[in-house]
């Protein structure tokens, strides 16, 4: 039997490319599966371990696609091996520290990567290459993913930070800040997650306004360099 078209999509996956455009794909391919499959992993310690493995494919792929690309590559890569350890030890010694620091650097590492591949988009020249593409989703993307981890950290030092109207006694999971995460990024507004404290309600100000004005900024670019290269073609 022929495998060699599984190991190359298997490969692929995992961004064993030297194109950037595959490894931006892939990074937003790995963020949307995580959007489509939350609710399936929302109770239940079997679920929540095969949700932190995803998650921990996004983090792998997040830092593995700037790789060689950017200055931030480095500290990506120092801040994501603690990361992932603490995170996988807490399953085992279960500490609310432990997890918020797991957290915390997990967010930084999201962070490190979502600036530098946002630097690269507002840095590009036209014509508009197609990894740019790829890179601008996966910006947007990895905004919602980091503000969700931004508010499970909020609602661990902070215990009540978020109030969940539907089911007040829930204790709520990563999926459910990374449901909240992405209808605030869009400005959805549903109301069933209301942020309670003062800094619960700052963060979700500061993520509506960065998804408004990523957009804005993102056509800009895109119309600018489409300008640029019909110009350049007369």
């Amino acid at each position: 039997m022929d495998t060699s078209g599984l190991k190359k999509f298997v490969k692929y996956l995992f961004f064993s490319t030297d194109d950037p455009s595959g490894r931006y794909a892939i990074l937003a391919f790995w963020i949307v599966l995580i959007i489509a499959v939350f609710p399936y992993f929302n109770a239940g310690p079997f679920a929540l371990f095969l949700f932190s493995i995803l998650i921990s494919f996004i983090l792998i792929s997040a830092v593995f696609s700037i790789t060689g690309r950017s200055k931030y590559a480095l500290l990506s890569l120092i801040l994501i091996i603690p990361a992932l350890l603490l995170s996988w030890a807490n399953f085992i010694i279960d500490s609310n520290d432990i997890l918020i620091l797991s957290k915390l650097l997990s967010l930084f590492v999201l962070m490190l990567v979502t600036f530098s591949i946002f630097l690269e988009v507002v840095r590009s020249k036209s014509p508009i290459p197609k990894h740019i593409i790829w890179g601008a989703i996966a910006v947007y993307l990895l905004i919602g993913l980091s503000f969700a981890m931004l508010y499970q950290v909020t609602n661990l030092i902070t215990p009540g930070s978020f109030y969940y109207s539907l089911e007040p006694s829930l204790v709520m999971s990563f999926s459910d800040f990374v449901y909240y995460s992405y209808v605030t990024l869009a400005t959805l507004g549903y109301g069933d997650i209301i942020p309670v404290t003062d800094q619960a309600k700052s963060f979700a100000i500061i993520e509506a306004i960065t998804g408004a004005l990523y957009l804005a900024v993102l056509i800009a670019k895109i119309v600018s360099l489409s300008i640029v290269s019909s110009a350049d073609k007369k």
